[in-house]
């Protein structure tokens, strides 16, 4: 695709197959109603973004920024239709996620051969680095990461083990639980609902929503390889992806059929 083909609107429904049976909405007020219902997606847009291979995305409380980081191992603030507004000074040495903090405007970053967790001042400037626990080949490693409302951050290991990671307050690992619904995972954000996350996954072309509490999962075909970020907009409906290889910036809408 070009990239003077900025926007590209798609009319499909992309909802494909999920894993749980449809059941009524029990929390009808919440933008995210638990697996017991199942989500229709339409891609609403995909953007070029001016950067090599962006991988792991975030976005701002107020929902009107977004931030991604790239193949030169920098972080860079983007628009809603992925022109990037600025860079900050944080130069990583491997870098695939990254999540925002509203409590203090401060990000996490994840470095994937390290498996360090880093945080990061709205500057770049580094507050706190811990390495992690965990052994693997160096190029398998930690490749997401999100905040729950609660503070708690959590952490996705890519494969070879496929690990899903809750920190402590330490930021060391509380919890580890090993993976199997995917032959990878590439990127990681956290739902408004207790124990809801989704992730993504390269080689399966996949978004996924897990209940971590019961195991139970529902999976949507992306028409895409190499999602690496996922963030989602819970007051606009609107979830954003980035596509490392394509270095595009995809949005959908999701939205929640009748029972």
């Amino acid at each position: 695709m070009s990239k003077a083909l900025k926007v590209m609107p798609l009319a499909a429904i992309l909802f494909i197959h999920c894993n749980a049976p449809r059941s009524e909405n029990k929390n009808p007020a919440s933008p995210f109603p638990g697996l017991e219902q199942h989500l229709e997606l339409t891609q609403l847009a995909t953007y070029a973004i001016e950067l090599r291979e962006p991988s792991g995305l975030t976005i701002n409380a107020e929902g009107s920024a977004l931030w991604t980081v790239a193949n030169n191992q920098r972080v860079f603030k983007l628009d809603l239709q992925g022109r990037i507004l600025d860079r900050l000074a944080y130069k990583g040495k491997d870098l695939e996620g990254i999540v925002y903090d509203p409590t203090d405007s401060t990000f996490w970053l994840v470095e994937e051969r390290s498996r360090e967790v880093v945080q990061i001042d709205a500057d770049g400037n580094v507050i706190f680095s811990q390495k992690l626990a965990l052994g693997g080949e160096e190029n398998n490693g930690l490749e997401g990461i999100c905040r729950d409302p609660s503070g708690t951050l959590y952490v996705v290991n890519e494969k070879a083990p496929s690990l899903f990671l809750e920190l402590n307050g330490e930021k060391a690992i509380k919890t580890r639980l090993d993976l199997h619904f995917a032959s990878d995972y590439s990127g990681l954000f956290c739902g408004l609902e207790p124990n809801e996350f989704w992730l993504l996954s390269d080689q399966d072309e996949a978004l996924i929503r897990w209940d971590r509490q019961n195991g139970k999962t529902q999976t949507y075909k992306l028409p895409f390889s190499k999602g690496e970020g996922i963030t989602v907009d819970p007051i606009s409906k609107k979830i954003y992806i980035v596509n490392e290889k394509m270095a595009h910036l995809h949005v959908f809408e999701f939205s929640i059929p009748p029972p």
